[in-house]
């Protein structure tokens, strides 16, 4: 079993704190124009909102090359939990990640499990997660649906914590990990090239998002509400799960192995399923 995370980002413009304020404020004044309509014969002198001098302050920012940078009004800092990010999709938060190019992604988090081929949706959160809390959950989930614990779980080094290396080893189960402390000398050459082989394995759930984001349109949802989000993101693990399913369907009519041979029943039941069980949880 391969265990890795990842964001779908959402289909947002980047966020910066005055540009949302001045949405905001727009959309206020549409909210006030639309009330103002049904009291309009009890109240003839529409309230004053000053939008004109609010769009001219607006603007005195927005065309600066570098606006000065202040903390927060109210505050006195410059962070606050569970910022909006988005007016009109307030559920999406900022997932940060450190990674090159893109520190910040804005959209959901997803933990996925990786079998045979196979990506199963664990764990998805509008809210950032540590990935290896989840680490426990998913072996569980795993022996529920092949019946058994898996051999080894390849995870990549935030996975490593003391906890996640008791559990496995209570379980009989190899986590790819080195072992803690100081290697001895001539261990160290076994050490590095069972990290290497781990790795070139562990790539399979990499390529699974690589293939996720390009192939099905996960680098950007395109939906806005949350529900329909989240059931997005479910179908397109599912469509890649059905497409791999018909891959290896089709590489065995291509061995010319017939329908009434046994081993062609066998392997066509072993690869039906992971799929069958991510339909199962996807309909559930």
């Amino acid at each position: 079993m391969l265990l890795d995370a990842t964001v779908a980002p959402a289909d947002i413009r980047y966020p910066t704190d005055i540009k949302l304020l001045n949405e905001a404020r727009q959309q206020t004044e549409i909210a006030i124009d639309a009330l103002y309509k049904q009291v309009k014969a009890q109240l003839p002198k529409k309230p004053r909102t000053y939008r004109r001098e609010a769009r001219t302050a607006y603007l005195q920012i927005a065309k600066q090359r570098k606006p000065i940078r202040k903390s927060m009004y109210e505050e006195g800092c410059n962070r606050i939990d569970d910022r909006i990010v988005s007016i009109t999709q307030p559920h999406v938060r900022p997932i940060v990640r450190g990674k090159s190019g893109t520190p910040v992604e804005f959209g959901a988090k997803l933990s996925v499990s990786c079998v045979d081929g196979m990506a199963f949706l664990d764990h998805l959160s509008w809210d950032n997660f540590n990935e290896s809390g989840d680490l426990q959950n998913q072996v569980e989930l795993f022996k529920s649906r092949f019946g058994h614990y898996p051999e080894a779980v390849y995870v990549d080094q935030i996975y490593r914590t003391r906890r996640n290396r008791a559990y496995c080893r209570n379980l009989g189960i190899r986590i790819t990990a080195p072992p803690l402390g100081r290697p001895v000398l001539e261990d160290l050459a076994a050490i590095r090239k069972q990290t290497l082989a781990d790795a070139k394995v562990r790539n399979q759930i990499e390529g699974k998002f690589g293939q996720a984001k390009r192939r099905f349109s996960l680098d950007r949802v395109m939906t806005k509400l949350a529900n329909t989000l989240e059931t997005a993101i479910a179908i397109t693990f599912l469509v890649m799960n059905l497409e791999a399913l018909l891959k290896q369907l089709a590489f065995l009519f291509f061995l010319g192995l017939s329908f009434a041979d046994n081993a062609f029943f066998f392997h066509v039941e072993r690869c039906s399923l992971p799929f069958l069980l991510s339909l199962r949880n996807f309909l559930s």
